[in-house]
């Protein structure tokens, strides 16, 4: 699946540990063949189709954040403890999220990890990046479009000893997402609307999960770390494009298939249950879980459906009890 973005390719910004900055591929010819080595980041077919990007605030944007990590192999099979180069960057407004990077270190084999994530927009950052083996969620837990969506890869990078007169070495691999997502949706906004007699801005969802939610990432592992528990969050429905009117959006650290107890409740602004319901909700890595309503009642009334798509979009019902 291709990914609409309007067709602009920036590099914001680079921020490096090692000697010089990453740069955009292609440069006005081959880079420097005797350093610089070609990594492709490509990413898993299976991801939802972004059909728009909108700044929430004057003049700032969606963007972004690449960070490409290198460690050194010390033998044959085992990588050193220290990282030996840290790229960083950030791009908005691209046609695609496939992306070709020169990365000029030294000629070695190398375990290289890269993650993926967006920054600005409506939430900012959804993960403090600062230890790649335990990224972490920030304190205030936060409900954001696509804030906390992300994507990572680990693999081998053997670049020792190459060196070629007006060639780079090329290596792509592919990222995948290290989350499931949750979405609780009215499938048909204006009915549901037309129902209550109110418009999204007088309503407030409120989404608790009552099983403890990982809150961390081993990048090299490929591990959830930890538990938070309690986490709740809190939000204004919208609209999508699709139709659905959306209470709540999250996602979650997920390595395997897991159910999360959780309890939802729409109100509107003076506290008036509209829809109150608690339940098991099955999540999948890379997939996205959708608990539907079909009706503005709560209580004993049950949800339309909880379907999980194997895309982040088409939907398979799964009917409940």
């Amino acid at each position: 699946m291709r990914h609409p973005f309007q067709t602009v390719a920036a590099l914001l910004a680079a921020m490096l540990l090692a000697a010089c900055d990453p740069h955009e591929f292609p440069v006005n010819g081959s880079g420097d063949a005797g350093r610089d080595f070609s990594l492709t980041l490509s990413f898993a077919d299976e991801l939802p189709d972004y059909r728009r990007i909108t700044p929430t605030k004057a003049g700032e944007e969606a963007r972004m954040r690449y960070r490409v990590l290198l460690w050194r192999y010390a033998n044959e099979s085992a990588f050193g403890l220290d990282l030996d180069y840290s790229y960083s960057f950030e791009r908005t407004d691209v046609a695609e999220l496939d992306t070709t990077i020169y990365l000029p270190v030294d000629p070695a084999k190398y375990r290289l990890a890269a993650w993926v994530d967006w920054v600005g927009g409506d939430a900012g950052p959804g993960y403090d990046l600062s230890d790649p083996e335990r990224i972490r969620l920030p304190e205030v837990y936060e409900s954001g479009e696509h804030a906390r969506d992300a994507f990572t890869v680990v693999t081998d990078y053997d670049v020792d000893g190459f060196y070629a007169n007006g060639q780079t070495y090329q290596k792509t691999v592919v990222l995948r997402r290290p989350v499931a997502q949750l979405r609780i949706v009215a499938p048909e906004a204006l009915t549901f609307l037309a129902r209550t007699g109110l418009d999204p801005s007088q309503m407030r969802a409120t989404l608790r999960y009552t099983s403890p939610l990982p809150d961390g990432y081993n990048i090299l592992l490929g591990t959830t770390l930890g538990a938070r528990s309690g986490v709740t969050l809190t939000g204004t429905p919208r609209y999508d494009t699709s139709g659905e009117l959306v209470f709540l959006s999250d996602y979650v650290f997920l390595m395997d298939d897991a159910s999360f107890s959780v309890e939802f409740t729409l109100t509107d602004l003076s506290g008036k249950e509209i829809i109150v319901w608690s339940g098991e909700l099955p999540l999948r890595n890379s997939h996205a879980t959708t608990l539907s309503f079909d009706t503005p009642y709560g209580g004993d009334d049950k949800p339309g459906g909880i379907g999980i798509s194997p895309g982040f979009d088409d939907e398979i019902e799964v009917p409940i009890d």
